[in-house]
């Protein structure tokens, strides 16, 4: 488990599935920028997605919770972890709307990265945003992270394509 000011970050399990969490991901204002739009989740997908993390060294689902109430606000998740080139992909999520443009998003992220730097030993992180999704853009350029290039028209979304961007950020200090 990782903490710090007001969230802790900790491996997500079956146990920690509620109704909330499901029907954040069925939510279209929450789910909008994430891979499980434009299809109904329900406990048994979302059990189902949680174990698949289980033993798995490549990647990682990290559970968001808030350390006053200690409710489970969204996910970090750890994808494409290469740990002979010490590269690990990162996708954020503030799933409780309730919880949204308070700096949680913020604190989560940087949790999440001194964990992929210190405890999963990368040298580089990196994430790929959907180039309409200005929070997500905001809140890796806050967190250091550098855009390193732009797929174009890459992603469907909706009834058009959009460009994808590929954001970076490099272990001891390369933060820019």
């Amino acid at each position: 488990m990782i903490e710090n000011k007001r969230i802790y970050l900790k491996q997500l399990a079956v146990t920690d599935i509620t109704d909330a969490y499901i029907n954040w991901l069925n939510d279209p204002e929450v789910n909008r920028f994430l891979s499980v739009r434009g299809g109904a989740q329900d406990r048994q997908m979302v059990e189902k997605y949680v174990a698949s993390y289980d033993g798995d060294d490549n990647r990682l689902l990290l559970g968001i919770f808030d350390k006053a109430s200690r409710k489970h606000i969204g996910n970090i998740t750890f994808s494409s972890i290469n740990r002979r080139s010490g590269v690990g992909a990162i996708g954020i999520a503030i799933g409780d709307k309730s919880f949204w443009g308070k700096g949680y998003g913020s604190e989560a992220l940087q949790a999440a990265v001194d964990l992929a730097f210190a405890v999963l030993k990368l040298r580089r992180v990196e994430a790929g945003i959907n180039a309409e999704n200005a929070a997500s853009i905001s809140l890796f350029n806050k967190a250091g992270f550098v855009e390193e290039g732009r797929l174009k028209e890459r992603e469907k979304f909706g009834d058009r394509y959009v460009d994808f961007l590929w954001f970076g950020l490099l272990k001891d200090g390369k933060r820019q």
